[in-house]
């Protein structure tokens, strides 16, 4: 990844013309179902493409929100996503920051994208980010209500990380959790690690929300949240994010691929 720092201007230039010409992109990063072995669950993850230079989110997102474009950029993933999944078929989530549910004009497009595509609602989730800042629950709870009952699961990010998580899942009706890889990649390594992540996987089954394990980056890792009944596992042990071209090669069972 290409994390060469542009100056402010030249920066929002190249995001401005990037929004236009198709330069805004998603990596899919494959989820392992546990239970069934089972592909075809993806993470999009947004790019930023220019000639041959391939730039991660934090190299531009920063300087998207100081230049007022984020928001164009929210609008292109959802666009993207809602395309990818009519396309290859495939199960989808992004993320969604908590300043995006506080933007109506966000929100109202959102809102409209889902209705015009309601045939691929079913196969879409939102990760809800940055819950230390969250502090309008009502807010984020209508907008849980209103995209559930499109067929829209939604899922909290990083759970685990504060106490802004345990707050959020206990006011907030989530159709799931994603286990921050912090606590995920020492879970063989910290005894405290393995109590955390079997308390959170207790929690998330008195809430019923399904579990998503992040930074799964080995063999040993994938058996102990089997043995756990974490639900599903994301990390470089199953792959790293792939090119739109890649996604047909990861539908299918992982045992397949070994």
């Amino acid at each position: 990844m290409n994390s060469e720092k542009y100056n402010a201007t030249k920066f929002k230039k190249l995001i401005t013309d990037s929004l236009s010409s198709g330069g805004i992109i998603l990596n899919y990063q494959p989820i392992l179902n546990n239970k069934t072995g089972e592909l075809g669950l993806f993470e999009g993850l947004i790019r930023m493409k220019d000639k041959d230079k391939l730039y991660g989110p934090d190299d531009f997102l920063e300087e998207a929100r100081k230049s007022g474009i984020y928001e164009k950029l929210t609008e292109r993933v959802v666009d993207i996503a809602v395309e990818s999944i009519k396309k290859y078929n495939i199960k989808l989530s992004i993320n969604l920051e908590y300043s995006d549910i506080a933007n109506d004009k966000t929100m109202n497009n959102l809102y409209k994208s889902l209705k015009e595509n309601s045939e691929i609602t079913k196969k879409l989730t939102l990760e809800i980010t940055e819950t230390e800042k969250m502090s309008d629950y009502k807010k984020v709870a209508d907008f849980i209500e209103h995209v559930q009952s499109l067929g829209v699961k939604v899922y909290i990010d990083d759970f685990g990380t504060g106490y802004s998580n345990f707050e959020a899942i206990a006011k907030l009706n989530l159709d799931g959790i994603k286990i921050d890889g912090s606590i995920v990649r020492n879970v063989n390594k910290d005894k405290r690690n393995y109590i955390t992540l079997k308390y959170i996987m207790n929690l998330a089954k008195e809430f019923k929300a399904e579990t998503v394990a992040e930074f799964v980056e080995d063999r040993d890792i994938l058996i102990t949240l089997n043995t756990m009944g974490i639900d599903y596992s994301q990390g470089y042990y199953i792959s790293k994010p792939v090119s739109e071209e890649e996604i047909h090669k990861w539908k299918g069972n992982l045992n397949e691929r070994r």
